[in-house]
């Protein structure tokens, strides 16, 4: 679906903040449902039933429709986002946070039907000056580009890891530093599994579940989560 079938209307707000609602079509909806729904199957492995090749209503019963919503409208939010952004050309400065949270988006997705998506991000400040005869100003946007830098150099390094259960297989190392492992329920970039499995093997880590959160640490639960546990670490 182009970045075109998105009706987009932005307003400013305090704090060089800029509000931006998505008008989602009823076909992107869905389409990003049928996604999930594909990427799913392909992923989890069930007895009797070859990847990719689970049957619609069995994937619903295993998984339970509503983490296929969630799965769905993740993937939905991030690509509508990014999409709104080329769109209005806007230059958003760090992550947006979604109004309302997740979990309030959560019940009103229906896939198949219009959805209406509000984000709200930094942006830079718009200077009102009363003449701006003889002044000369240079603007670079480095934000994204840094960010972007950073996270590819860990990318094509993975991680510096040098299997893909390294910190797993030498949990003995860390095992007595105090840790809070942060997972979001409805995390599909780092799903869940991966938080359990390493719980698992590090007990002596507190696990903590933000139940209506997704992926990024800018969502309120994980925020708090976060600071939470830098405020306890603090007080040790």
């Amino acid at each position: 679906m182009s970045a075109a079938s998105l009706k987009v209307t932005t307003a400013s707000r305090p704090g060089s903040r800029l509000a931006v609602e998505m008008a989602v079509p009823a076909e992107r909806s869905q389409a990003s449902y049928e996604e999930a729904i594909n990427r799913l199957s392909r992923s989890v492995n069930l007895p009797g039933f070859r990847k990719g090749k689970v049957p619609r209503t069995v994937l619903v019963q295993q998984l339970g429709a509503l983490r296929i919503r969630a799965t769905a409208l993740e993937t939905l939010v991030e690509s509508i986002w990014r999409d709104a952004l080329a769109q209005e050309t806007i230059e958003a400065l760090g992550q947006p946070e979604l109004s309302g949270g997740f979990e309030e988006l959560l019940d009103t997705f229906k896939p198949g039907e219009a959805l209406t998506v509000t984000m709200e991000t930094d942006v830079a400040p718009s200077p009102k000056l009363k003449s701006t005869q003889g002044l000369q100003a240079e603007a670079e946007s480095v934000a994204a580009l840094a960010f972007a830098l950073i996270e590819n150099h860990y990318f094509i390094n993975k991680g510096w890891f040098k299997t893909e259960n390294q910190l797993i297989e030498n949990i003995e190392i860390i095992r007595s530093i105090p840790s809070v492992i942060v997972q979001g329920r409805y995390d599909a970039v780092c799903p869940m599994k991966t938080a359990w499995e390493l719980s698992q093997a590090w007990p002596e880590a507190e696990m903590i579940i933000a139940p209506a959160s997704g992926h990024t640490a800018f969502e309120k639960e994980i925020t708090h989560a976060l600071i939470s546990a830098t405020d306890k670490f603090g007080k040790k």
